[in-house]
C-alpha cells in the first residue's frame, strides 16, 4: 500500500470550518493523517521534507466565446497557508501519523473605511461570496457553467534523490461556505414583501398582488397573494381572466472581469474589458388557471365543471368604488374569469438547487501583467415575476429583484438560540415587526386576581351581596359595581387609567357591600375583595 495522505475534522466535529462567517472570525481546524505502508518493491521508511496546508478560495467559469470556442477563466481571490512540518522527518513503515493544523480566516475590513453600501437589500460587497455551482445555456444552445469553491489542500513533499525530484503527495477537502451577512439578517428574520396595486376602479382590470419575501434562504416560505377583478365595462366586451403565474428566475453573468489600473498604481487610467455572456434559468414556476372549462360541439362531462355556489362576490367588479380593496389573500374565489382571489405559500429550493445572490462588484482589480488572461467574473441575480394573462386584453407582467441567501431563517434562529452573542444588534421593528408581536404590559392588581379566581357559587354570593337578597331591582350604585366586576372577569385586569381610579373602584365595591345589612354572616367583606371564611 503506498503512502496515503488525508484530511479530516477534529474529533466530535463534522466540519473543518469553525465559526459563522460574516459574524465572527472563522478558523479552519483539522487533522492531517499520514499512513505509510511497505510495498512489494520497497519497504523503506517515508522521509518527509515538508508538509504544507493551504486554504484556497477560487472562482472559475467555462463559457463559449464569440468564435464559439470554449474558454476557461479562473480567479484566485483567497489563499492562506501554514507549514505543519519544516524539518526532515522519517516515518517507519506501517506507522500512522496524525498532525493537527489551524488556518485563520482573513479578518473583515473596517466598516468605517469602506465606501457606503448600495441602496436596497443587497449582500455586503466586502464579504467573501458563498460556495456555489451552476449550469446554464446562453443564446442558441451555448452551455456555460460557473463555480465558487473553497478547498483545503495538504501537500507532502519528499526530499529529492540523485536522479529524480522529490515525490509530492496531495489531499484535498472541500468546504461549503455559508455567509451570515449582517445586512440580510433583519430582512431574513422579518421578511419584507413587494406589492403592486392598480388604481381603484381601474379599467380593464383592477388588481392587487403581494409577493414576499424580498430576501429568502433555502427552504424559506414565499407568500403569493393576489386579487384580480375585471371591470364591468371590460367584461361586457368579453375580457376574461385566463391565467396567473409566479416565477422565480436566476440570472447569470459569466466571463472576464473589467480590470483597471496596475498593481503599482491603481489610479492608472489603463482599462481592459473582457468577454461576458448572460443566461437565465427558472428555479420554479407556479400557475393557476382561472377560466372555467369550455365545451366543444355541445358535449361536456359533468365531472369537469365544478358546481359553485356564491363563488362571485357581489359588487366585486364594480368600477365606481373610490376606496381601494383590502389586502389580498383573505378569500379564495375565482373560476368565472371575472374575479379571482387566492393566497398560496411556496418554498424556496434547498441549497444546491440554486446559487446564492452575489454582491455588486466592488472596485475593479488591476490589469494582469505580461498579457495574462483576465480573471473570471461570476455574477448571480434573482427576480420574482408575476404574469396575469387575459382573454381579450394584454398580459400584465410585474417583476421585482429579490435576494437568495445561503442561510435560511432556520439557520439564523438556531444561531440565536445557541450563540446569540455573536449576532449584532438588530432593528427591533425589522426583526419583531410592527404588527406581528408587540407585548402589552399592564400593572398587576391583587383585586383582579382574586376576582378572577372566584368560582360560580362564590360569584353568586357576591352578586347576592351587591344586589341584595330581597329580589328587588338593584340601584344605580349596585349596577356600577357589578359592571366593574364583570369587566374584571372579561379582560382579567383593571383599567390602565391609574392607581387612583383603581382604588376608587375597589372602594365602591367595598362600600356597596358594607351598605347591605343583610349580607350572609358566612362571608366576610374585605377592602375591594371577597373572601370565603
Amino acid at each position: 500500500m503506498p503512502t496515503v495522505l488525508s484530511i479530516r475534522p477534529l474529533p466530535t466535529y463534522n466540519t473543518l470550518l469553525h465559526g459563522h462567517y460574516g459574524l465572527e472570525t472563522c478558523v479552519i481546524r483539522g487533522i492531517i493523517t499520514i499512513q505509510h505502508s511497505a510495498t512489494l518493491l520497497s519497504s523503506k521508511p517515508l522521509r518527509v521534507a515538508s508538509l504544507n496546508v493551504a486554504f484556497r478560495g477560487q472562482s472559475w467559469c467555462i463559457y463559449p466565446t464569440e468564435s464559439l470556442e470554449t474558454a476557461k477563466r479562473t480567479h484566485l481571490f483567497l489563499y492562506r497557508s501554514v507549514d505543519v512540518l519544516t524539518e526532515m522527518e522519517t516515518i517507519p513503515c506501517g506507522n500512522k501519523v496524525e498532525l493537527p493544523f489551524e488556518i485563520v480566516f482573513p479578518s473583515d475590513p473596517d466598516p468605517d473605511a469602506l465606501p457606503p453600501p448600495p441602496p436596497g437589500v443587497n449582500p455586503s460587497p466586502h464579504l467573501l461570496p458563498p460556495s456555489m455551482a451552476f449550469l446554464g445555456t446562453s443564446g442558441a444552445d451555448h452551455p456555460y457553467q460557473g463555480h465558487i469553491d473553497y478547498e483545503v489542500i495538504a501537500t507532502l513533499t519528499e526530499p529529492p534523490t540523485l536522479f529524480a525530484a522529490g515525490k509530492v503527495h496531495t489531499a484535498t477537502a472541500t468546504i461549503p461556505l455559508k455567509v451570515y451577512d449582517p445586512r440580510l439578517l433583519p430582512t431574513l428574520l422579518h421578511p419584507d414583501f413587494r406589492r403592486w396595486r392598480s388604481a381603484p376602479g381601474a379599467v380593464p382590470v383592477e388588481y392587487d398582488v403581494e409577493v414576499g419575501a424580498i430576501a429568502m434562504g433555502p427552504g424559506d416560505p414565499l407568500r403569493f397573494a393576489y386579487r384580480v377583478v375585471v371591470a364591468n365595462e371590460a367584461a361586457r366586451k368579453g375580457v376574461r381572466l385566463k391565467r396567473i403565474s409566479l416565477c422565480l428566475r436566476e440570472h447569470h453573468v459569466v466571463g472576464e472581469q473589467r480590470c483597471q489600473g496596475t498593481v503599482y498604481n491603481p489610479y492608472d487610467p489603463i482599462e481592459k474589458r473582457g468577454d461576458r455572456i448572460k443566461g437565465s434559468t427558472e428555479l420554479f414556476r407556479w400557475e393557476g388557471n382561472e377560466i372555467l372549462p369550455t365545451t366543444t360541439d355541445g358535449e361536456f362531462e359533468l365531472a369537469s365543471i365544478q358546481r359553485r355556489t356564491s363563488t362571485r362576490r357581489r359588487n366585486t367588479s364594480s368600477t365606481t368604488s373610490d376606496k381601494a380593496l383590502p389586502r389580498p389573500g383573505y378569500l379564495t374565489r375565482g373560476g368565472d374569469g371575472l374575479y379571482a382571489e387566492s393566497e398560496i405559500t411556496l418554498r424556496i429550493p434547498e441549497l444546491g438547487s440554486f446559487s446564492p445572490t452575489t454582491a455588486k462588484p466592488p472596485l475593479p482589480p488591476p490589469v494582469p501583467e505580461n498579457s495574462a488572461p483576465l480573471p473570471a467574473h461570476i455574477e448571480v441575480r434573482h427576480t420574482l415575476q408575476v404574469a396575469i394573462e387575459f382573454i381579450g386584453a394584454d398580459k400584465l407582467v410585474m417583476e421585482s429583484v429579490c435576494v437568495l441567501s445561503s442561510v435560511s431563517q432556520t439557520d439564523i434562529a438556531a444561531l440565536l438560540d445557541t450563540d446569540a452573542e455573536v449576532v449584532p444588534g438588530l432593528d427591533y421593528e425589522k426583526v419583531v415587526g410592527k404588527e406581528v408581536w408587540v407585548p402589552e404590559y399592564s400593572r398587576w392588581d391583587a383585586v383582579v386576581e382574586r376576582v378572577r379566581r372566584l368560582g360560580l357559587e362564590e360569584w353568586n354570593v357576591v352578586r347576592a351581596v351587591v344586589c341584595g337578597d330581597t329580589g328587588d331591582t338593584p340601584d344605580r350604585k349596585s349596577e356600577d359595581v357589578m359592571k366593574a366586576l364583570n369587566g374584571m372577569l372579561e379582560v382579567g385586569r383593571v383599567s390602565e387609567s391609574g392607581s387612583d381610579s383603581d382604588s376608587c373602584e375597589s372602594d365602591a365595591i367595598s362600600d356597596a357591600c358594607e351598605s347591605h345589612e343583610g349580607s350572609p354572616p358566612d362571608y366576610q367583606v374585605g377592602f375591594g375583595l371577597f373572601e370565603v371564611t
